[in-house]
């Protein structure tokens, strides 16, 4: 690494006895000097060298100091190397004419050494700062971008997804570039076992919960037995999480909330459990037996018209301390539409009045578009929520998944 001595300053003036001085003090400093006195020169020599700093005139002839600054800042091969005008000009429109046109610092003539050199020294350790911290930056974006694909690779493609699960979409995105919302699908005698998952956090801590969900589903479905109940894997699931000693299901700072379906393709019949998952169910009549809703801890909201039942459900958490899960059991038919998503859609902000979607807003958009079929809907649905989130920011990873047979 080059020492601050080591650094190379660009002199750019159009006269030699102004270069002459500045490159005696600097030069008695240590630092390295090149100079010039053209102002097109100076552009492409900043472009093809790598200057550490550059002090630049402003009266010259053809191109003066302000031109040749923005023409060097245009450039992103020479756009970050800071620019000090040192100049005899000292109103106040020159000095703001200068900053407007990208220099960092503004020094008058007659300057003094002392403050040339602190200067100097002060915008040539920021420059040196500057760039760690953006080859830091590039570095961890480099990684992270390739933490996405081994990501990727671990959560189930949108092909395979189809393969097993042809009526589908499915609305994926993450916060970050990685982040910990995930589903799975597996296919096993005639039964789709079908998962949604969202971890606790985002970036990276997030992706790291994601894919140990994805693992612990993965080795569950391995060990299932012939008849093993939705509720049974939901349970195995978070004694494995537990295992790990990463989670406690009572501490949301570091667990995952999962919503399992098991559909028998042969049979129609539906399974499902979850742990502080929400899933919605649009169908021609009510599915979810009233009894289970009585025992269970479950939020439960259904809405009737002429036309279609819709059914929210989700099932909130403790599955541990003895307290079991819940095994909601029901038939669906070629028309039902099932949806699974995350948190992330409801608390987004968004509307006329900046406030969160919550559950009403989602049920809303999916009545919308209930008496379409789930292969139409995926773009009318998406494109509505995006608008309705406008210009704010996504506040955390999210998905939606919905399907038919």
């Amino acid at each position: 690494m080059l020492t601050l001595e080591e650094a190379k300053v660009l002199i750019i003036d159009d006269e030699p006895k102004n270069i002459q001085v500045l490159a005696s003090i600097l030069w008695e400093e240590g630092y390295q000097i090149e100079f010039t006195t053209n102002g097109s020169e100076a552009v492409n020599w900043a472009t093809e060298d790598k200057f550490d700093l550059i002090l630049l005139d402003i009266m010259m002839p053809e191109l003066d100091g302000y031109q040749v600054c923005e023409r060097i800042k245009q450039n992103n091969k020479s756009a970050g190397i800071p620019i000090i005008f040192l100049t005899a000009r000292t109103d106040q429109e020159s000095i703001v004419n200068g900053f407007k046109a990208g220099a960092i610092d503004y020094i008058t003539k007659p300057f003094k050494k002392d403050e040339l050199l602190a200067r100097v020294n002060t915008h040539i350790k920021l420059q040196r700062s500057t760039r760690k911290i953006n080859k830091l930056y590039n570095e961890t974006l480099e990684s992270l971008r390739y933490a996405k694909k081994i990501q990727r690779t671990i959560i189930p493609s949108p092909k395979i997804l189809n393969s097993i699960l042809p009526n589908n979409f499915i609305f994926y995105n993450q916060r970050d570039i990685v982040g910990g919302d995930f589903f799975w699908i597996k296919e096993l005698e005639n039964k789709i076992y079908l998962a949604v998952g969202d971890s606790s956090g985002h970036g990276v801590p997030g992706a790291m919960m994601s894919v140990l969900g994805v693992s612990i589903l993965n080795n569950i479905f391995f060990r299932i037995k012939k008849n093993e109940k939705a509720s049974k894997i939901v349970e195995y699931f978070y004694e494995q999480l537990v295992s790990y000693s990463l989670s406690d299901v009572s501490n949301n700072n570091d667990s995952i909330e999962l919503g399992l379906y098991i559909i028998d393709v042969k049979t129609k019949q539906v399974q499902f459990s979850a742990n502080n998952f929400q899933t919605i169910i649009v169908s021609d009549k009510p599915k979810i037996n009233s009894q289970i809703l009585k025992t269970e801890k479950i939020k439960y909201i259904i809405e009737k018209s002429e036309e279609k039942t819709v059914e929210y459900l989700k099932v909130l958490s403790g599955l541990m301390n003895n307290e079991g899960k819940a095994n909601i059991e029901f038939t669906i038919d070629t028309n039902d539409k099932i949806y699974l998503f995350s948190d992330g859609i409801t608390d987004q902000f968004g509307g006329e009045k900046n406030k969160k979607i919550n559950r009403k807003g989602i049920l809303n958009i999916i009545k919308r578009y209930s008496n379409i079929s789930i292969l139409h809907q995926e773009h009318k649905i998406i494109k509505e929520f995006i608008d309705w989130k406008g210009e704010n920011e996504q506040v955390d990873d999210l998905i939606l998944l919905g399907f038919s047979l």
